[in-house]
């Protein structure tokens, strides 16, 4: 089943080095700037949920390279976020991605929001690719 999906406080806990989030991202901004910008994202109470997908671990610190959405809200309302934390861009999970999240509610969509530039559908800045 491969790496687990961490929650953002799940996830930040153990993180101290700022580049466990987005490794190859340059310039990259600092840890501290991550949990608030994954925390306005829930804050619509519509049941949108966050998720941290860990693809790597090093020094007992995870290590994300994209964040998933589980959202009943549209992909566009997630474009000024990807910008703001420098991703690639954001596509609509794959399955096997949506597995991990366990359940998906009707009506409801899982979003990735990626730093590794592959199949981007809203482009932002560019960084490299990352536990791709």
């Amino acid at each position: 089943m491969g790496m687990p999906m961490l929650t953002p406080e799940q996830f930040f806990a153990p993180a101290k080095d700022d580049y466990c989030i987005a490794p190859n991202l340059e310039p990259h901004p600092p840890l501290r700037s991550f949990p608030e910008a994954l925390n306005q994202i829930e804050q619509q109470n519509d049941g949108t949920k966050v998720f941290l997908d860990i693809c790597d671990e090093e020094d007992g610190q995870p290590i994300a390279n994209a964040v998933v959405v589980l959202t009943p809200r549209p992909q566009n309302d997630f474009e000024s976020f990807a910008r703001s934390i420098g991703t690639d861009g954001i596509r609509e999970a794959d399955e096997k991605t949506a597995r991990r999240i366990g359940q998906v509610p009707m009506g409801f969509k899982v979003w990735r929001i990626l730093w590794d530039g592959k199949l981007p559908l809203i482009p932002t800045q560019s960084s490299r690719a990352a536990c791709s």
